[in-house]
């Protein structure tokens, strides 16, 4: 019997004690919450400035492939003129 309201005294001593600071903790960050929202999208803005420097970057690789394909064109074309002479 004693174990028993032991164990619901426990209980509600948590419950109360969980219940009672989420309101008192709502009330203090909700006012300093605007505030700090102010100065928080000053941080943000540099970050997509730095997003937009590797974007260039990536055009430079895709114009390099783009001049080997040109070289092996004329290669093919040496071996095909040899093949003729030997089938004469």
């Amino acid at each position: 019997m004693r174990l028993t309201f032991v164990v619901l005294s426990l209980l509600a001593v948590v419950v109360m004690g969980c219940m009672q600071p989420a309101p008192t903790s709502t009330t203090p960050v909700s006012t300093p919450a605007p505030e700090t929202a102010a100065p928080a999208p000053a941080p943000a803005e540099p970050a997509p400035a730095a997003e937009p420097a590797p974007a260039p970057a990536e055009p430079a690789p895709a114009e390099a492939p783009a001049a080997p394909p040109a070289e092996p064109a004329p290669a093919p074309a040496p071996e095909a003129a040899p093949a003729p002479e030997a089938a004469k």
